[in-house]
């Protein structure tokens, strides 16, 4: 079990908030069925600013290493966990 803390922009950050957006793609070690916890910082002019996503967990769902965009990415889907 591991928490990721993953960088994101102010708007991906809002679609995620609100439940719009439940995947992303990034080159993270991480696997489904280990228990692992995303959580979020947004950045705004690459620092971190205040977020309500800061405050959220997620639960890591789906993983997928096929096709992928870039060599090493990865589609991660999440959801929230309840706090």
């Amino acid at each position: 079990m591991a928490e990721i803390n993953i960088r994101t922009s102010v708007t991906e950050a809002d679609h995620i908030i609100k439940g719009e957006k439940r995947f992303i793609f990034r080159d993270l070690s991480i696997r489904v069925g280990y228990d692992d916890t995303l959580t979020f910082t947004a950045y705004k002019y690459k620092k971190p600013t205040r977020h309500p996503i800061e405050s959220k967990k997620y639960k890591v769902t789906y993983i997928s290493t096929e096709a992928p965009i870039e060599k090493g990415f990865k589609v991660i889907g999440f959801e929230s966990k309840m706090q």
